[in-house]
């Protein structure tokens, strides 16, 4: 795991790597709030989930596995007032 920090000692980003890959990563305001993760599964061959959020911690993209089996996705994306822009469903084609 990598830890990173602002001045202030809140945290940056933080990535944990599996294998010298990296396995999930969180990155972060300077308020604190999470700017964006990502995850993939242990092998890295595919994601689990794809997020990130607006400065006050509002969603602006969500896109996760809902499907493992079938590799299916739900994404959303949304406006900065927290209303869902769009919304749809995405499967995995290596």
């Amino acid at each position: 795991t990598l830890q990173l920090f602002y001045k202030n000692g809140t945290p940056k980003s933080e990535i944990e790597y599996y294998n010298g890959l990296i396995r999930k990563q969180q990155d972060f305001y300077a308020n604190g709030q999470v700017e964006y993760v990502e995850e993939n599964d242990k092998s890295i061959e595919y994601l689990i989930q794809r997020k990130s959020y607006f400065k006050d911690g509002k969603p602006e993209s969500l896109f996760e596995l809902i499907d493992s089996k079938h590799k299916i996705y739900s994404q959303k994306e949304f406006y900065p007032n927290g209303k869902l822009k769009e919304e749809g469903s995405l499967k995995f084609n290596s």
